[in-house]
């Protein structure tokens, strides 16, 4: 049986994520600010990725001004995702 993991994470990132259809997970809860995800191990790895590569992109100069916040946000999530893998 796979491993199913609870993870939140920042809307900002979160809707980003969803809106280009990549691995997510069930929603399991929606507040103003985090959207809680119920994730298997692929999922995780899919939201820690694309985390990872918002943040290097920002820092890289890749992306505009406009996605500075989205870059943050990704690095809110990353932390939650890093602190989950470690537990």
């Amino acid at each position: 049986m796979t491993q199913l993991i609870e993870i939140t994470i920042p809307n900002t990132f979160a809707f980003d994520h969803e809106s280009r259809e990549c691995l997510t997970g069930e929603v399991i809860k929606r507040t103003k600010r985090t959207t809680t995800y119920l994730c298997n191990p692929e999922e995780l790895d899919d939201w820690k990725t694309d985390a990872e590569y918002y943040i290097h992109a920002g820092k890289d100069g890749w992306l505009d001004e406009g996605h500075q916040v989205l870059c943050r946000s990704a690095a809110a999530a990353l932390k939650r995702i890093k602190a989950v893998l470690a537990s």
